[in-house]
């Protein structure tokens, strides 16, 4: 039997061997680990280096993500600027706030109409159907509790309708600041210049008595003024009497545009000598100009015969903010695109 001294004596060579096979091993796990900060250049294999074309993968792949963040900054820069641009212009800020007041009421009223409670109600089937799960059934008419939340949007609409009435209050200056424009030459036909006469009047009339209305109704003019409460409508109904006019005049000059540039249009051809095809451009862009004024102004005089009969025209009130953004859409697009200048 071994005596103690004979068990260390072998016992101990076999312990230092243990730790040194250890700190081997731990070395060769974080090797793996870590294989290119632990491994010298004597002892690391070919395999285990990083080749040159993972070298270049990664460096290619952190240029891609510094150029597409570049991207998207300098778009979304170039973006702020252009809005910035579009909220300096009368016109441009303008369209914005009227852009958000009707679609706020428009989304208002189809929200609450059957329309998207048929929508909810396909799309809910659709979902149940592809998930295998039992039909949902939805109430056919929204709840008191959805029809309170609604409220906030045409809450937003009147809000942003009660800003443009503050900033339009000042826009009959600019407007008599423009009527010298109508006598400079060229001349014009005598009926567009007629007819351009008229509208700097109703125009005049509609700011007048829409801005008397707005006064009255925020209890800026006394009743003495204005008279009983009752009358405040009607001189928003008279308003409106005169911005339909107005339009009304401005179909008739669109009437009277078109029949004078189509006669223009065949001198222009009759008196050609070459065979040449002339240039359209000039001609394209006026027949554009044209028919976005046309648009405007046909959607702007129904909706302002629909205000001025007192709404009793059946064209229901939830489809003018709906009408109101159509009319005033080419006048917010041009107006952003003008900022791309």
């Amino acid at each position: 039997m071994p005596t103690v001294e004979e068990t260390n004596a072998f016992a101990a060579p076999g312990i230092e061997k243990s730790d040194a096979e250890e700190n081997h091993n731990d070395r060769e796990d974080l090797t793996h680990i870590f294989p290119i900060s632990l491994q010298t250049s004597g002892s690391a294999s070919e395999d285990e280096r990083p080749s040159p074309g993972d070298v270049d993968h990664l460096s290619d792949r952190n240029f891609s993500f510094a150029s597409k963040s570049s991207a998207i900054t300098t778009g979304l820069n170039r973006n702020l600027q252009r809005i910035r641009a579009l909220l300096q212009t009368s016109v441009g800020q303008d369209s914005v706030l009227a852009s958000v007041e009707y679609l706020a009421h428009a989304l208002h009223y189809f929200i609450l109409s059957r329309y998207w409670v048929r929508l909810r109600q396909t799309v809910t089937y659709l979902l149940c159907h592809r998930k295998g799960r039992d039909l949902q059934m939805i109430a056919s008419r929204p709840t008191q509790s959805f029809v309170q939340k609604s409220q906030a949007l045409l809450k937003l609409s009147s809000l942003f309708s009660d800003a443009r009435f503050t900033l339009r209050s000042l826009g009959i200056f600019s407007i008599w600041a423009n009527i010298p424009e109508i006598f400079r030459p060229p001349v014009k036909d005598r009926v567009i210049l007629s007819i351009d006469i008229m509208q700097v009047f109703t125009i005049t009339a509609y700011h007048f008595l829409e801005n008397i209305g707005h006064l009255a109704s925020n209890r800026v003019l006394s009743q003495r003024i204005v008279g009983p409460k009752k009358n405040i409508p009607k001189f928003y109904i008279w308003s409106a009497r005169a911005l339909c006019l107005h339009f009304v005049l401005e179909l008739v000059k669109l009437t009277k545009e078109a029949c004078y540039n189509g006669n223009s249009a065949q001198n222009e051809i009759l008196a050609s000598e070459d065979n040449t095809k002339p240039e359209d451009d000039d001609d394209d862009a006026d027949s554009l100009q044209w028919e976005k004024r046309l648009w405007s102004t046909s959607i702007w005089g129904v909706l302002c015969l629909y205000w001025s009969s007192g709404k009793t025209i059946p064209i229901v009130e939830e489809s003018s903010g709906g009408l109101s953004f159509l009319a005033d859409f080419f006048t917010l697009r041009d107006a952003w695109a003008h900022t791309e200048k």
